[in-house]
């Protein structure tokens, strides 16, 4: 695959060290897992970055797939890669959130991967004004259905899904929601409280009541759950045997994926390249 970035841009380089089987490899596969289990419909990925869920949607499944990035040189990148790797995909330079109408973007100072509409999240010294909309007012806007969604927006998860509620009761969406430790467990609870979803824990196969509570606050590696559907009262979940089956065939077609493009010890990565297309490496 074929991505030209400017190499201070976070995921890249990240991809570039580790390839997509070592991009966040508790969460990849469940995702992947779900596209493979979910019903019909799209896949939204809030907080597209560089796109590397949206791009692993359109190689592993037929899937419409709508990425939302509000940093214009993200969404720049992630449009280019999907249409030079002819995974081509729809982007929305846009924020979601709670309510419709515009927002400020604070650009963060230690990396691209954490910009966010939060003020306070990270130090920033750059802000810009991005549009706002709800992904309910989206989906009546556009009629696109989604049957999957990733969100990952740097403390702002919340907001987002209030501003989903509407489509994922209807629709029953499967989603995998970025929580970071110490920041938002119970916000997110009480926007879900009534929404007959229970929480389900990647790290482990099962259905999973446990939060984040306790686990210590600025820990580095983030803690992702998704949200599986219960009706009447009782769990609708995929059988245990069945997670795992899944899970294991998207593991392995993973790690083959990723194995073709890991970069070696020096950082390389054929056909990564910055704005001038030149080959990145770490010494740029």
């Amino acid at each position: 695959m074929t991505m030209i970035a400017d190499w201070s841009m976070y995921v890249p380089r990240r991809l570039a060290e580790v390839g997509f089987a070592g991009y966040e490899p508790i969460a990849l596969p469940h995702f992947l897992a779900a596209l493979e289990t979910a019903g019909p419909g799209a896949v939204f990925d809030i907080g597209l970055n560089v796109g590397p869920y949206a791009l692993m949607t359109r190689a592993f499944s037929d899937r419409e797939v709508v990425g939302f990035e509000p940093t214009p040189d993200l969404a720049r990148v992630a449009r280019e890669c999907a249409v030079d790797n002819d995974l081509a995909y729809t982007v929305e330079e846009l924020a979601l959130g709670a309510e419709d109408g515009t927002a400020r973007l604070y650009l963060s100072d230690s990396t691209d991967s954490s910009n966010s509409l939060n003020p306070t999240f990270r130090q920033n010294s750059f802000v810009i004004d991005v549009p706002l909309e709800t992904l309910d007012s989206y989906v009546e806007r556009t009629g696109i259905k989604p049957a999957v969604l990733k969100v990952d927006t740097e403390t702002t998860e919340p907001a987002v899904l209030a501003g989903a509620a509407r489509t994922v009761q209807a629709l029953r969406s499967w989603v995998l929601c970025e929580v970071l430790a110490g920041q938002q467990p119970d916000e997110i609870r009480d926007v879900i409280a009534d929404w007959g979803y229970t929480w389900y824990n990647p790290g482990r196969l099962g259905p999973s009541r446990t939060q984040a509570r306790g686990r210590r606050p600025g820990r580095v590696r983030l803690l992702h759950v998704a949200l599986r559907t219960r009706a009447a009262g009782r769990a609708l979940l995929v059988p245990r045997r069945g997670v795992a089956c899944s899970l294991r065939r998207e593991r392995a077609a993973l790690s083959r994926s990723g194995d073709a493009g890991r970069a070696p010890r020096s950082g390389r990565r054929a056909g990564l390249r910055n704005d001038r297309g030149d080959p990145v490496h770490r010494s740029e």
